[in-house]
């Protein structure tokens, strides 16, 4: 399992119609004309607003996942955050951990909670009423507390036998554990059977585990494609930072100000900060000026139990004009233009199970999909040790939309709302050459799992307030 951090190797006209009154010929002169008083025109029915990109290209993923209506994916799509909301709600209201309630697509769009708890029924029927949308419970043979202790206890065996790149979850839908490792790469037992036994020892039947071969887990860095911006500051654009060695390319995430003072920052991937070391510099290009910005250094870097996060300080806040938004790019199947130039988020929220969001990374653009998994635990290949990420949510790219290196620390959000950073995730071998005019660099992607970092833990752990919300509320906009 690698870095998505991105190692470069040198860059009607309308028809009016008039009707005319006709008079009877005759004699008879016609009446006179009456003023009538002028009536007000009835108030013009205002136009929808357009759909924002997250909806569309959302929509699109459950038009191929679950081969609903084009109507029906917008219109859920549309609903999104209500339906966030709730299963948080009953999530919190159940006592259960991150990642045991769903959007159940399938069902209608339903927010589905696994639980045994007696009383559950009734909490999600008052939670559905409360938030206007259908809520239900289905029975679970696992505990909360057998769940967390369980994945605690197949990671931990998984790191013991010495498998790099590996990932494990808990899937509600299925009611299983899912364990993600790599193809077998040397004589031996394969890793999916070592996973296997592992399971085993720990209590696990057939039935209740997963085992998929995933290769080559990755981590992942406005010009026309949107990797390169003039001030004001966004999300999105690629930052780098200066190493012992050379170079390294990641995705600014998103703007933030510290809660105690103000102060601007980026977030970003925490193993882009550890990578370059706490020393280094950042900075952003900028194409008016044709030349590389300094941003600042990097502080709360956290890159293991804790997540994968850090905060970029930006020194110059007068010259970058730092603002809640970010640069979505092109969309990664369609790469001419971005999607929007300054996409404002609104507030941050935890991600589900079942949510559909979009990534916007500095190397792929735009991609979006669905949520598969919250709370997993990710093992990074890091030289000749390996670092375990608690926390992590999955995102499926398999249907809509790919990721490559250099997406480390992108924006992850939907319906102006801000989810997660761009951690790492599955590469399936395929490449893309990125050449800009301000560097050429051919790097690996691929279109299978991503896994993110929990936008509301990052931001509290840093202690950083982000959203045009909050900031609104903080005279800061």
């Amino acid at each position: 399992m690698h870095f998505l951090r991105r190692w470069p190797p040198a860059r009607a006209a309308t028809a009016a119609v008039c009707a005319a009154a006709l008079v009877g010929a005759g004699c008879v002169p016609p009446p006179p004309q009456i003023a009538q008083p002028r009536r007000a025109a009835p108030p013009a029915t205002p136009a929808p607003a357009p759909d924002d990109h997250t909806v569309v290209l959302g929509a699109d993923v459950l038009v191929r996942q679950y081969g609903l209506a084009r109507a029906d994916a917008l219109a859920r799509m549309r609903a999104q955050p209500a339906r966030i909301a709730a299963a948080l709600d009953l999530q919190a209201r159940l006592g259960l951990p991150a990642g045991s309630v769903w959007i159940d697509h399938a069902g209608g769009g339903r927010v589905v909670a696994r639980t045994a708890s007696a009383g559950a029924a009734d909490i999600a029927a008052a939670v559905g009423a409360q938030q206007g949308v259908e809520a239900m419970v289905v029975a679970s043979e696992h505990t909360p507390t057998e769940i967390a202790a369980t994945a605690t206890d197949l990671a931990a065996a998984l790191q013991a036998e010495g498998i790099d790149g590996f990932a494990v979850g808990y899937d509600p839908v299925t009611d299983t554990f899912a364990l993600a490792v790599p193809p077998a790469a040397v004589p031996g037992e394969p890793p999916a059977e070592t996973a296997e036994d592992a399971a085993t020892d720990a209590g696990l039947q057939p039935d209740d585990v997963v085992v998929e071969e995933v290769p080559g887990i990755e981590t992942a860095a406005c010009t026309p494609d949107g990797r390169h911006c003039d001030p004001p500051l966004r999300g999105g654009p690629v930052m780098r930072g200066p190493t012992a060695t050379g170079i390294v390319y990641c995705s600014a995430g998103f703007v933030g100000r510290t809660a105690s003072s103000g102060a601007p920052v980026v977030l970003t991937a925490g193993h882009c900060a550890a990578g370059a070391g706490p020393a280094s510099v950042w900075s952003a290009y900028v194409p008016g000026a044709a030349a590389w910005r300094e941003l600042g250094t990097a502080a709360g870097t956290a890159f293991g139990a804790q997540g994968d996060s850090a905060a970029v300080g930006v020194r110059d806040a007068t010259g970058w004009a730092p603002g809640p938004a970010l640069v979505a790019g092109p969309v990664s199947t369609a790469p001419a233009g971005v999607r929007s130039q300054s996409y404002r988020i609104e507030a941050i929220q935890r991600p589900v199970v079942g949510a559909v969001l979009c990534l916007s990374g500095s190397s792929a653009g735009t991609s979006c999909g669905e949520v598969t998994q919250v709370g997993a635990s990710v093992a990074y290949s890091i030289g000749t040790s390996t670092v375990v990420v608690n926390g992590l949510a999955a995102l499926d790219l398999r249907c809509r939309g790919s990721m490559c290196t250099g997406d480390s620390g992108g924006p992850v959000y939907a319906n102006s709302l801000g989810f997660g950073l761009v951690s790492g995730g599955s590469l399936s071998g395929s490449t893309r050459t990125i050449d800009n005019g301000v560097y050429r660099v051919t790097v690996a992607c691929g279109n299978g799992v991503v896994f993110l970092e929990d936008l509301p833990r990052a931001a509290s752990r840093l202690g950083v307030v982000v959203g045009a919300r909050d900031w609104r509320a903080r005279g800061w906009l």
